[in-house]
């Protein structure tokens, strides 16, 4: 099993009783003819526990079938309202922080696609967890690196033209939000040392040339 052991997890089966009637969420309109009426957050709470449960889910290969669970404090819809939140809108996903990690209330957030691309634990293509770099033509390097953190499915994001700069950032950032973050969060861990090196001789190079 991937991911949290703090909880137990769920996978490839869902819980009886999942998907209970909750009054603004999740109801039935129109009489015998009618149909089911979901808020925005049960669309989602329902999407995950689809792709992590049916194998005939079109996602499921991605989710259930690669040992992606969700945890038991979510069998329930309300407990889940509770630790996410409202969907900020229609252009926000429930977004896994840690891509190798299950559906719990410390790995999850809402996000925007754009928000989600940034997050390098998915994408860690400078070495470190919250750091990312994209092609910037505006910028002296022709890269731009997104520092991001999140915290109860709100997002922080600070842009910088070089790592230096963007590690630094992360290290006020931290600083900053040191009182909400879990214990075992992972912003600022480096998981790629021969890369973070690689990038930050390129940057002193570009330095001394200048």
């Amino acid at each position: 099993m991937v991911g949290e052991v703090k909880y137990k997890i769920h996978v490839g089966k869902m819980p009886e009783g999942t998907f209970k009637r909750v009054p603004g969420h999740n109801e039935w309109v129109g009489g015998k003819r009618g149909k089911s009426k979901y808020s925005l957050e049960f669309n989602c709470f329902r999407a995950m526990w689809d792709r992590c449960s049916y194998k005939s889910h079109k996602a499921y290969k991605s989710y259930g079938g690669r040992g992606i669970g969700v945890c038991d404090r979510w069998t329930h819809f309300l407990t889940f309202f509770a630790d996410m939140g409202p969907r900020p809108s229609k252009n926000h996903s429930i977004d896994r922080i840690d891509s190798k990690g299950h559906y719990t209330p410390e790995n999850c957030r809402w996000a925007t696609s754009r928000e989600q691309s940034l997050n390098t634990s998915k994408k860690s293509n400078v070495g470190i967890i919250g750091i990312s770099k994209t092609k910037h033509k505006s910028t002296k390097s022709g890269y731009n690196f997104g520092v991001l953190i999140s915290l109860a499915g709100k997002s922080t994001y600070r842009s910088r033209t070089t790592l230096r700069a963007a590690i630094e950032c992360m290290d006020q950032l931290l600083a900053e939000f040191k009182d909400q973050l879990p214990p075992d969060h992972k912003y600022g861990t480096v998981i790629d040392q021969e890369l973070v090196d690689r990038q930050l001789r390129r940057e002193n190079k570009t330095k001394k040339a200048a």
